[in-house]
């Protein structure tokens, strides 16, 4: 239960030491540790050890983006809840809102000027995501069944970008496994949240056959499917 960034870590550590390179493949952990967190990974075995690291790295980097993140947080000892909170949300609306580059853009920024102005804007984002999602969020609520062991809303016009936190929000609030979908033009696609030990994608897998595509871990994934497929989909998840 590795995440995207971390496969291209470790995928670039071998490259380096096929070609021999004299890289120092540690200093790019304050960057690793806010992927991980960020992606909802468990914070067990190789990803305990890499966040706990990179938050370490976080308080004595150089790199602009860390110390923009470091004087932001301004606090002593640096959590991965801060990270959670207060970090993620910012670098993840940029992608959901707008354009992941924004993101790359504050930490590829090699002076603390151009790094502020870019966390500035992914401030920005965030605001405008946490309206939108609000806004979502009343309208899901309003068509979740109850008893329905698995919840699972769509809507037409839902951005795309939000549905994941707008599951998170259910999931809270009703305390059981939520997807939700977003619909455009026939297509509905959308993320799942879980809760405890139920594997939201061991229990979207047991449906595929009525899905364009599917990923994910245990805890969270993405879907696609037609939007005619919805309410058979729906049947079919609180069968299983």
């Amino acid at each position: 239960e590795i995440c995207g960034a971390e496969v291209a870590w470790l995928l670039l550590g071998l490259v380096k030491r096929e070609l021999g390179l004299k890289i120092d493949m540690k200093q790019f952990l304050d960057i690793l540790c806010i992927a991980i967190i960020a992606d909802i990974m468990p914070l067990v075995d190789i990803n305990r050890t890499l966040v706990k690291e990179g938050l370490k790295l976080i308080k004595s980097t150089s790199r602009p983006s860390s110390v923009i993140i470091r004087d932001f947080l301004n606090k002593s000892n640096i959590t991965s809840e801060d990270i959670a909170f207060q970090i993620a949300p910012r670098l993840n609306s940029a992608g959901r809102l707008e354009d992941a580059s924004i993101a790359l853009d504050f930490y590829t920024a090699t002076d603390i000027n151009s790094a502020y102005k870019q966390f500035e804007l992914l401030g920005q984002l965030n605001d405008l995501r946490k309206e939108t999602e609000a806004q979502t969020t009343l309208q899901a609520l309003h068509k979740v069944d109850e008893d329905d062991l698995v919840i699972v809303v769509a809507g037409e016009g839902w951005h795309e970008g939000v549905v994941g936190i707008v599951a998170s929000r259910l999931v809270d609030r009703f305390g059981k496994p939520a997807i939700v979908l977003s619909i455009e033009n026939g297509i509905a696609k959308g993320s799942a949240r879980s809760i405890g030990e139920v594997s939201i994608y061991d229990l979207i897998k047991s449906c595929e056959h009525l899905l364009t595509k599917f990923g994910g871990h245990t805890m969270a994934a993405g879907l696609g499917l037609k939007e005619e497929n919805i309410l058979t989909f729906k049947q079919c998840i609180n069968i299983h």
